[in-house]
């Protein structure tokens, strides 16, 4: 799967608050979340809590604008 089909992936876990499509769009090996108040989040165990939490919430929605991707042979980013 390429880059592009996984951010939708991605992105579609999200709306469709699907916690286990979520969790195999993303590298466990080495978490590094910033949350929007400036907390940093780099520990499995309180990744996968906090996301378990929120996508058991019912009472949530994201929207989003996709701004920029950067893709190359090494990595690849999505700005939204």
């Amino acid at each position: 799967m390429n880059f592009k089909e996984t951010l939708d992936l991605h992105l579609q876990s999200i709306s469709n608050k699907n916690f286990d499509l979520f969790i195999s769009t993303v590298c466990l090996d080495k978490i590094t979340l910033i949350m929007p108040n400036g907390s940093l989040i780099n520990n499995y165990d309180n990744f996968i809590t906090l996301h378990k939490n929120w996508f058991s919430d019912p009472d949530w929605s994201l929207n989003y604008t996709l701004i920029n991707t950067v893709e190359s042979s090494e990595m690849s980013s999505a700005l939204f």
